[in-house]
């Protein structure tokens, strides 16, 4: 078993083409990457004769939304989540903006936008449409303080 850094991770599952099977997981080594218990070095294996793995245990676990930040002045909602998503997979008509936590009167469906950057990662940052951004300005007692301003997101995937 090999555990990779937290950050290594990270990259691979911003890859929508790698390590999302056994059909496109492979491994390949540098002389010197294991040693056995004697401290007998692995023999290297070439990028170009790379194993591919035997079994595979997909990521089972949903990103969980932990934070966001909103600037009307510039009509950005920045997204941070557990872990990293594809930038893809967020639409901004699955963001629901809310005066409260624990009701949708008064809120408002983005009906547009882009997400960035196209990137993925943990941080993501969904720019609203103009009209979006005019339709969120008109609306009284909708994100105009902290206490007003809550969202609630769609499943992902």
């Amino acid at each position: 078993v090999l555990d990779l850094p937290k950050a290594d991770v990270e990259v691979i599952k911003a890859r929508a083409d790698l390590a999302t099977s056994v059909h496109n997981t492979y491994i390949s080594l540098l002389s010197a990457s294991v040693s056995d218990i004697a401290q007998n070095d692995a023999d290297a294996v070439a990028a170009s004769a790379a194993i591919r793995a035997t079994t595979f245990v997909e990521d089972t676990i949903s990103p969980v939304l932990q934070a966001f930040d909103v600037n009307i002045t510039s009509g950005t909602i920045t997204l941070s989540f557990s872990e990293t998503i594809r930038a893809s997979a967020v639409s901004p008509v699955r963001i629901l903006l809310q005066p409260t936590a624990t009701s949708e009167d008064g809120s408002f469906r983005l009906t547009g936008g882009t997400v960035g950057p196209a990137l993925s990662g943990e941080v993501l940052t969904v720019t609203l449409s103009p009209a979006d951004l005019n339709s969120v300005k008109a609306l009284s007692g909708l994100y105009v303080s902290r206490a007003t301003a809550f969202l609630s997101l769609e499943h992902l995937y």
